[in-house]
């Protein structure tokens, strides 16, 4: 949460966190910086401290040579420097222990000598107990108040982002603050990005492999078409699977780049062969079609049940397997059918 008013980023940050402990599958959620139990103030009164002829400097000083001590002053033995540290012997027992939790009553009862006798520190003093935080975090120049928190084993974390923005997306926020996501959702948009840039180097390469083997940029075009068609049933695939479009999924789009264009290549190599073997065109797709038919099937279903023990045994895996099972399944059955179209329409002419 980012903003200026500690108090406001205190009020926002409770209520995400009160919104993230509610959702099935976080656990240890918490503030990043923890405050502190509070401070113990001890605030003087000027005024009686004047009445008794006593400044607010000497009462300071025996309060904190009460709690923390005063360093008289320093022996030296054998060459080693020893500090000595003169404290009250509050609790009376005269143990030597310079450690021990100094209690209030025991500070209250101190006395300091003035003009009218010995007057209990208590006089001059009130105590209150008040706030503190440990640090104020700050990025980028601004004031922020971050929220913490695991998830169990098993559960996605986009699915735990997912909702928890539905959720939060709910609070009202005053106008200069803002609601920042980062953790595993910034990670996942950074490698989205690598992943998308990969899937354009992967596309231009396999683009250059295509011309340099059919020796045509039309024929290039006609096996890239497939690379969509896998895509058309990526999403309503994970839909229906419940699944999310996680890092694992984007991986296997562009693992699916690699796979799907097999089968165009090997439907236009044989449509090539034909017509070089002087057929119609006609004639050479629907042959090329009838021979190839149950190669491209085979390898589909090889590929798609290979991926099944993938997409079931682990949560995090499951979006990768079921992007490639359903995106190559939908390739391979428009591929067969729109392939063919495609080539026909923009018959392919060595001139």
């Amino acid at each position: 949460v980012k903003g200026e008013d500690l108090e406001v980023l205190d009020n926002i940050s409770l209520q995400i966190k009160k919104i993230t402990e509610n959702i099935n599958g976080t656990r240890s959620v918490h503030f990043a910086s923890d405050d502190s139990p509070g401070e113990l103030v001890l605030e003087i009164d000027r005024v009686k401290a004047q009445m008794y002829g006593v400044t607010t400097a000497q009462i300071a000083a025996i309060l904190r040579g009460s709690v923390a001590g005063a360093d008289a002053t320093v022996i030296r033995n054998n060459g080693e420097e020893i500090n000595v540290l003169v404290k009250y012997d509050l609790d009376g027992e005269n143990d030597g222990i310079s450690n021990k939790q100094i209690d209030l009553n025991n500070i209250e009862s101190i006395t300091i000598l003035t003009a009218q006798g010995d007057v209990p520190i208590s006089s001059f003093i009130k105590s209150d107990l008040g706030y503190t935080r440990s640090l104020i975090q700050h990025k980028d120049g601004h004031r922020i108040a971050e929220v913490l928190g695991d998830i169990e084993e098993g559960v996605s974390s986009q699915e735990i982002f997912a909702e928890a923005k539905k959720k939060i997306s709910q609070i009202e926020l005053p106008e200069g603050y803002s609601i920042i996501y980062g953790g595993e959702n910034e990670d996942m948009a950074e490698s989205f990005s690598d992943i998308f840039r990969a899937l354009i180097i992967g596309i231009i390469l396999i683009a250059a492999l295509l011309v340099l083997q059919f020796n045509s940029f039309k024929q290039c075009l006609f096996i890239l078409v497939t690379v969509p068609l896998a895509l058309i049933g990526v999403l309503p695939g994970l839909v229906f699977m419940g699944q999310p479009l996680s890092f694992p999924g984007a991986i296997g789009i562009v693992a699916l780049v690699g796979i799907v264009v097999k089968n165009a290549i090997i439907m236009i190599e044989k449509i090539n062969m034909n017509i070089a073997n002087n057929q119609e065109i006609k004639e050479a797709i629907v042959e090329a079609g009838k021979s190839r038919l149950r190669p491209i099937v085979l390898t589909t279903i090889t590929t798609v049940v290979g991926m099944i023990p993938l997409a079931m045994s682990d949560p995090t895996w499951g979006p990768l397997g079921y992007t490639i099972i359903f995106g190559l399944s939908f390739s391979t059955i428009l591929t067969l059918f729109v392939l063919p179209v495609i080539y026909y329409k923009f018959r392919y002419k060595n001139s």
